[in-house]
């Protein structure tokens, strides 16, 4: 009876075991990488706008970092085209989060091929040189 028992649990120690990208489980891989990348200004008042499509079916992460603690810049995200999102809302805007005291973030649907209007917001009373990063994170694998 015992060895009837460790047979029963040997394989599912082997199928744990390949979860991890063993022989028994399909492999895969987490990937991430930058899809766009600028170092600009944008005027007082004024706005900079930039499109940006998802390479392959992922989240995309945006991130807008400027020097000048005083500046308040803002970063949104509006959908322009749904690539191969199925009922994605086209002009569905999403606005970023603070992510430090001279940043912020938005996570957004990179399903492939969608695309979106990203625009920076500039502060009301003065100019300001920034950096906006787009990057893409396939997550992990399940």
């Amino acid at each position: 009876m015992h060895r009837r028992t460790a047979a029963i649990f040997l394989p599912a120690a082997l199928l744990a075991a390949g979860c991890a990208g063993g022989p028994l489980a399909p492999g895969c891989e987490r990937e991430t990488g930058t899809v766009f990348e600028t170092h600009s200004t944008v005027a007082a008042g004024g706005s900079a706008g930039y499109e940006v499509a998802s390479p392959r079916h992922s989240n995309l992460i945006m991130t807008l970092t400027w020097t000048d603690p005083g500046a308040a810049l803002a970063l949104r995200a509006t959908i322009i085209g749904c690539g191969e999102h199925t009922g994605c809302q086209i002009g569905l805007t999403t606005p970023a989060v603070p992510a430090g005291p001279e940043g912020l973030r938005l996570l957004v649907d990179g399903t492939r091929g969608k695309r979106y209007a990203v625009d920076v917001v500039g502060d009301a009373a003065r100019e300001q040189s920034f950096t906006l990063r787009v990057t893409f994170d396939t997550g992990t694998c399940t």
